[in-house]
């Protein structure tokens, strides 16, 4: 990078969680490009046409807006149709829209609050009031709310929002709220809590516990993944203390979020009398499944030695997968097996019935 353009980015504090990690289509590694396409700091730069001076002309927020406020800024939300957009050209061969093969269709902001909020009442089926703050928080801790196709975050995003909104009722100051996080066994994380709630950053407090504890998402694009995560992170930068007199700006590490929101398949396959969900189950190890969900937690603003790396928490979170798959792989693939043979006895049974069907229907005309 040349002299002038870092200058105009050594203000930019340390944010941490993957947001500048290097992936595998990046065409680049560590401290070396190889066969990156260069961009030219005019396209940024220049004072007419440059990419800078047209964004300018907008008034940009990284708030994530409630259909109730209004609308007075370009906020996250138009990740999502930035999202839609992307999958809007045409396929060469078929001239289908990608956007209707992968299903992505811009979700109107109140159509999503009013879903996320009646889903959550539903849920928690408690009177939002003061009264009930340690029922209703006790219940949120135990809800896993997981979005099977989340695209750009937007129901993860609303889902976010909606809890939020019954912690302003049940839980303003966040004591109850921070005395259940304080249980947690993750020391680094207690000691993180601690220090932003003294600050007095009640909302940064609530929205980490919310994003390590509740909410996950699933989508077969990577890009879908990724805007999503971005969503997450803007959602709790904005709830952080900016002072320019202290080191980094006051501003904590983002969470990593590689564990909440993944890049796969969410759909499984059904068979005729067993589904891979009861397979599955078959894997379960309650030692080695809480041994993941403490690693995943570490994981989770992993910015110190004193668990390892980023990267060696992540190894261990692999292995142990690993582990957990191996341990019944055996069986499972049994299992599998024999409900494959199951399924294609049944088809051909009911093809010879449907073929004993012809023959009589036959022999009546």
């Amino acid at each position: 990078m040349k002299k002038p353009s870092k200058k105009l980015f050594s203000f930019l504090p340390y944010l941490n969680g993957g947001l500048f990690d290097i992936h595998p289509n990046d065409w680049c590694e560590l401290g070396k490009v190889n066969n990156a396409f260069v961009v030219p700091d005019l396209l940024f730069l220049d004072k007419e046409k440059g990419l800078n001076s047209i964004l300018a002309r907008y008034k940009f927020t990284i708030a994530e807006n409630t259909p109730l406020e209004e609308e007075i800024a370009v906020d996250p939300e138009m990740l999502g149709r930035i999202f839609e957009n992307l999958l809007a050209e045409q396929s060469d061969d078929t001239k289908e829209a990608a956007r209707k093969n992968a299903g992505a269709f811009y979700t109107p902001r109140p159509v999503v609050s009013y879903m996320c909020r009646s889903t959550l009442l539903k849920h928690l089926d408690t009177e939002i009031k003061t009264e009930n703050s340690k029922t209703i928080i006790h219940k949120l801790l135990e809800t896993t709310v997981l979005d099977p196709a989340c695209g750009s975050g937007a129901f993860p995003m609303g889902m976010l929002e909606e809890m939020m909104q019954v912690f302003t009722t049940v839980d303003p100051e966040g004591k109850v709220w921070v005395a259940e996080m304080m249980k947690s066994k993750d020391e680094q994380f207690r000691e993180h809590i601690s220090e932003m709630f003294a600050d007095g950053q009640i909302r940064y407090v609530k929205k980490l516990g919310l994003l390590r504890s509740c909410l996950f998402g699933v989508d077969l694009l990577e890009y879908a993944i990724e805007i999503t995560k971005l969503r997450c992170w803007l959602s709790l930068i904005v709830e952080q203390r900016v002072d320019f007199s202290k080191e980094n700006y006051n501003l904590k590490p983002l969470p990593n979020l590689e564990f909440k929101f993944y890049k796969k398949n969410s759909l499984f396959r059904f068979y005729k009398d067993s589904n891979l969900n009861e397979l599955i189950d078959q894997i379960d190890n309650d030692k080695l499944l809480k041994e993941l969900v403490n690693l995943e937690n570490q994981y989770f603003i992993a910015k110190s030695d004193r668990h390892g790396t980023k990267e060696e928490i992540k190894e261990k979170i692999v292995k142990l997968l690993e582990r957990v798959v191996d341990s019944k792989s055996e069986a499972v693939t049994k299992e599998l097996n024999s409900v494959r043979w199951a399924s294609i006895i049944n088809s051909n049974r009911a093809s010879e019935k449907e073929i004993a069907k012809l023959r009589k229907r036959k022999k009546h005309c």
